[in-house]
């Protein structure tokens, strides 16, 4: 039999990561949008942003109704779908 190897690698304690620190997690919504990366790739033009707020507002996810939280806070178990 095969000796298991974790699929997950860790780094060790998060102090030694160059990255840690009490001003690493700054929120993005309070910077600027960066402008987003481009890149093509076999004639693809990819797009990539730095966060959902940088988006479209076109992309951007739209906000839960009510019903929606509701089914959620259930478990979803109660709220059945129908058609239209």
């Amino acid at each position: 039999m095969a000796k298991h190897v974790p699929l997950i690698r860790f780094l060790g304690p998060r102090k030694f990561l160059a990255h840690a620190g009490a001003g690493a997690a700054t929120p993005a919504a309070g910077r600027a949008a960066a402008a987003p990366q481009v890149a093509v790739s076999n004639g693809v033009r990819i797009v990539t942003y730095e966060s959902e707020f940088a988006l479209p507002p076109r992309y951007r996810q739209l906000p839960l109704s009510a019903k929606e939280l509701a089914a959620i806070d259930a478990g979803g178990a109660d709220h059945i779908v129908t058609g239209a």
